[in-house]
């Protein structure tokens, strides 16, 4: 007999993807967490990461230094900001 798969986990947190190297502490990595359910939207933390990623390439910081000014990520401007994405592919 087949041993059941582990259960899927919903995502519950994302962190930058940053490559360790010696000097790299917590203070300069961003977190996106309570991704699930009864947390933050998949739409939700994904325009967060997508802001984080542009504010923190633009302004060359992350960590304590890039705090989150992307407006939570409402429903509309996630759609707004879809919009735009698909009119700059065309």
């Amino acid at each position: 007999m087949k041993t059941p798969a582990p259960p899927i986990r919903p995502l519950s947190d994302l962190r930058e993807l940053t490559p360790p190297r010696i000097g790299l502490t917590d203070a300069m990595r961003n977190c996106v967490s309570n991704i699930h359910g009864a947390g933050l939207s998949y739409d939700e933390a994904a325009f967060k990461i997508a802001w984080l990623v542009r504010e923190g390439l633009a302004r060359q910081v992350t960590g304590v230094a890039l705090k989150d000014e992307s407006g939570g990520g409402s429903t509309a401007q996630i759609a707004s900001d879809k919009r735009e994405c698909d009119k700059s592919e065309t």
